[in-house]
């Protein structure tokens, strides 16, 4: 049985990746690591690598943006 992931499970374990690379920087690997582990435990099967790059890819831009909207405001 093929099981589709909606966008908001997806931007839900990109928000738990976030959270981990506010506390320290990561390699992209260890992102990916981390974002399969998520998934795992969120939708209860292994994601295709697809799927996983896409949470990444969510994670780095919700940091970026946060980072940028930081310094905008202390500027």
């Amino acid at each position: 049985m093929q099981r589709f992931i909606k966008p908001a499970e997806v931007q839900a374990v990109a928000e738990e990746l976030r959270t981990a690379l506010e506390v320290s920087p990561l390699s992209h690997h260890r992102k990916v690591e981390l974002a399969t582990e998520y998934a795992t435990e969120a939708f209860g099967f292994i994601p295709r690598r697809s799927v996983i790059l896409l949470i990444v890819k969510h994670a780095n831009l919700d940091w970026h943006a946060t980072k940028v909207a930081t310094r905008r405001a202390l500027s």
